[in-house]
């Protein structure tokens, strides 16, 4: 888990109600595009300060929401929302196989580079049963007038690279280059989209086998009891 991004989010914690702000209307429509149902386990990948988890608990209160981020203090923030949250990594997901029916990332992907959102959807794919939805918002390049807006925004990326970490992104192609995943639904809003993807009923799990230098994830007890229980 990279240190200087983990405590690059602590410190955003503190004014993330800013950007709540312009994210909330991006994620209420996702959560709009698909239907939750009591006793499904939800997901929220790159959870913050848990708004999506609020906002799913009242939508259907018998839905089982778990969230997970990379900032400590983030998921502080997020363990109000009573779901049962965790610190973890997109790229090494504290979680079993199979483990839950939907999984919702907004605005996580696009910080990454093409070889980290591949490793993040395999992870994904991993963690998502088979038939599950998997629920994706991204800055995109926009369309009509809004590829100027995001010209300058890239220009702006540049200029702050340790401040403006998301980037455009074309997510049905990443999608397409993914296995196992096949696009739904995509709604596209300035530039941001919202895509909505199914995993196939059967889908091989490609179990991510770290290497020597690198210390495994421990299981937060939360996750692992529960899952334990739905195997039984």
């Amino acid at each position: 888990m990279p240190t200087a991004r983990r405590h690059f989010y602590d410190k955003l914690s503190r004014y993330y109600w800013l950007i709540r702000l312009l994210d909330d209307r991006y994620k209420k429509t996702a959560l709009d595009a698909i239907k939750l149902r009591p006793k499904e386990r939800f997901l929220d990948i790159g959870c913050a300060d848990g708004s999506v988890l609020r906002q799913a608990k009242e939508r259907c209160s018998g839905a089982v929401l778990y969230g997970v981020d990379i900032s400590t203090m983030m998921a502080a923030s997020a363990k109000a929302s009573k779901a049962k949250v965790s610190i973890g990594s997109c790229l090494y997901l504290p979680c079993k196989n199979n483990s839950f029916n939907i999984l919702f990332s907004g605005f996580v992907l696009d910080i990454f580079d093409e070889k980290e959102q591949q490793k993040a959807l395999i992870e994904m794919s991993r963690v998502l049963a088979p038939g599950g939805t998997l629920v994706l918002i991204n800055n995109s390049h926009g369309k009509g007038i809004f590829t100027l807006i995001v010209r300058f925004y890239i220009l702006l990326t540049h200029l702050f690279p340790n401040l403006l970490l998301n980037k455009p992104i074309d997510t049905c192609s990443l999608i397409e280059k993914s296995p196992g995943f096949r696009v739904n639904k995509k709604i596209s809003l300035w530039f941001t989209d919202i895509v909505v993807c199914k995993k196939a009923p059967k889908t091989p799990v490609q179990n991510k086998i770290p290497s020597k230098h690198q210390k495994p994830a421990q299981t937060p007890k939360t996750l692992k009891a529960d899952t334990k229980k739905q195997h039984r």
